[in-house]
């Protein structure tokens, strides 16, 4: 039998979960219960349960952060979060930690024998694989591919500086959000590969990816409704990662499944380079944008590319950026913002150095076009 414990605050849902959830049928019985975080945390220790069902609001501290100090040292725990709200950044959080289930309260009988098949086949594959090497939840060395691999990974070696997640949550989406496959492709093993440079420990390989994929796709999911569909049903992705038995399959994976949304989205539409260039500043001119982002997304020699971007608008990148964004500006203070929430907005952090473009390309300050709809 596979060792579940309850975790909730309220008495009755724990009693309700025993009696109306037909375990044994799946392969569970009910080791223990906790009333709050910390409990928790001491019967996952005590107890080391195959699955944990818990409730994501808790006084003191909550369940994704049950989770999450869980996830430090146990990989191989399954968890199911029980909520009584629908919210998309719950699910996304929770999914991030390696989550397999999201489930809404009351219980619904079926949804959560669905749950309980598929969590148990799992145990049992996993049962069934030889047991890797556990210090601290290392991945053995022979897993990481070596430079001559037909793949191209270098093999990893920690120590190296630890990658900004959220610089490479900005590469990945914009991979996505302007279609390109190759892009897509090279920075999911780049981003892998400096994930695993700095700790190539497994649960350390695979939070830090979790975390990356999941900042990439709520950036995405805000583009527009489509994007939200695609995205919501990408989500599993996330949880996947903590099943994969090694770096390769890892990686190959999310390359597998992150083009999933490309086909949703339809964004490589056979638009010139320079016009989808354009477009994906106008979505985009508020982030700190560079041109060499732009060559490696567009696969261009940054150099090239700004002379061809020159050629086409007859301005610099910098340049077009700029008036972009004070396009933009100038909209946002006409319905009334403040200077210094419109700077921020369009993408300049220091107000005064806003003033000072705002100046420069329209001849007048900021202050003078702010609650005035009349003035060009």
């Amino acid at each position: 039998m596979y060792k579940v414990v309850l975790v909730d605050d309220e008495k009755l849902v724990r009693q309700g979960m025993k009696a109306i959830v037909d375990w044994n049928r799946h392969g569970f019985e009910v080791a223990g219960e906790a009333v709050n975080g910390r409990e928790a945390l001491l019967r996952h220790e005590e107890l080391k349960p195959d699955l944990m069902l818990v409730d994501v609001r808790m006084p003191g501290m909550d369940g994704l952060k049950v989770i999450e100090e869980i996830r430090k040292t146990d990989s191989r725990c399954h968890f199911i979060i029980l909520s009584g709200h629908a919210d998309f950044s719950y699910a996304k959080s929770a999914i991030a930690w390696g989550v397999h289930a999201y489930l809404l309260k009351p219980l619904d009988t079926e949804e959560i024998d669905r749950e309980l098949a598929r969590i148990g086949a799992l145990l049992q594959r996993e049962s069934e694989m030889p047991r890797k090497t556990e210090q601290a939840g290392a991945w053995r060395k022979d897993e990481f591919l070596s430079p001559d691999d037909k793949t191209g990974i270098t093999r990893a070696s920690s120590g190296s500086a630890a990658p900004d997640v959220n610089e490479l949550a900005d590469k990945l989406f914009y991979a996505l959000d302007i279609g390109n496959r190759d892009a897509l492709r090279r920075l999911i093993e780049e981003g892998l590969q400096s994930i695993a440079g700095h700790d190539g420990a497994e649960q350390a390989v695979k939070t830090a990816a979790a975390q990356w994929l999941s900042l990439a796709l709520t950036k995405l999911s805000k583009t527009g409704d489509v994007a939200y569909t695609a995205v919501h049903e990408s989500l599993p992705v996330i949880a996947d990662i903590y099943e994969q038995p090694d770096f390769r399959t890892l990686t190959q994976m999310l390359e597998k499944k992150l083009l999933q949304p490309l086909d949703r989205l339809g964004t490589a539409d056979g638009k010139p380079t320079i016009k989808r260039i354009l477009d994906f500043i106008e979505r985009h001119y508020a982030e700190n944008l560079k041109l060499e982002t732009l060559g490696e997304l567009f696969n261009y020699n940054s150099g090239y590319l700004g002379k061809l971007f020159k050629l086409h608008t007859g301005d610099t990148f910098n340049t077009y950026l700029d008036k972009v964004r004070i396009k933009n500006a100038k909209a946002l203070l006409e319905s009334g913002l403040k200077v210094h929430q419109v700077a921020a907005r369009v993408g300049y952090a220091n107000a005064d150095y806003f003033h000072l473009k705002f100046k420069k390309y329209l001849g007048e300050s900021p202050s003078r076009y702010k609650g005035n709809p009349l003035r060009k």
